[in-house]
């Protein structure tokens, strides 16, 4: 990319943070994870699950 193209793409990000306007950061653990969870992991206790990481994960706490 050119400087041109990334100038404005770094403007919104920059932005973004300054402001907190950050919505990618959920306060709390996804609802549709706090719903499904028996579904998915059952009983098992040594359960692993994969989070990609976009944002601040409150998930990986939970």
């Amino acid at each position: 990319m050119t400087e041109i193209t990334q100038k404005p793409l770094w403007d919104f990000w920059s932005n973004c943070w300054d402001t907190g306007n950050t919505p990618w950061h959920r306060p709390d653990i996804h609802p549709l994870l706090t719903e499904h969870v028996d579904k998915v992991l059952g009983n098992r206790r040594d359960a692993q699950v994969f989070i990609p990481l976009c944002g601040k994960a409150n998930e990986i706490k939970w």
